[in-house]
């Protein structure tokens, strides 16, 4: 997949598909054997874990329950949301991930479309300690 490494999509897949390896390791299973207890072939598993392809949520909660660490499914599940959206991969082509599969744009007024909306998206993120306050502002003008 043609993804630019500097995306923050792509970082944020890569840095789930590594916690998902990382407890398979602590679990002392190798990408085979998780692959034979989720009923999955080996290469899903791989493809999880080398971030070429997205885990579903329901794929992150088996993968929990295979590696006995359950309480951390809501967390990597939230990780995935993170990770989701569209990719652009350069000028002449967008990939958009549907709940159904996915969609390619290669119009190029299409593909301009996404971009603008992808750059306009990016100004309004924060990240680190300015998202936090954020989330801890809105939290205390709850109650």
């Amino acid at each position: 997949m043609a993804i630019s490494a500097s995306s923050s999509a792509q970082r944020a897949r890569q840095a789930l598909a590594d916690r998902l390896a990382e407890l398979c390791r602590d679990a002392g299973l190798t990408g085979a054997d998780l692959a034979g207890r989720c009923g999955w072939s080996r290469s899903k598993s791989s493809r999880i874990m080398n971030a070429r392809t997205a885990p579903s949520a329901e794929d992150i909660r088996v993968w929990c329950e295979v590696c006995g660490v359950q309480d951390q499914t809501e967390d990597l599940i939230a990780s995935l949301r993170t990770a989701e959206g569209f990719w652009i991969f350069d000028v002449a082509q967008v990939n958009v991930e549907l709940i159904s599969g996915y969609l390619t744009i290669t119009h190029p007024r299409e593909v301009a479309a996404y971009a603008q909306a992808f750059a306009e998206l990016a100004e309004l993120a924060v990240h680190g300690a300015s998202a936090r306050a954020l989330i801890d502002k809105a939290r205390d003008s709850l109650g």
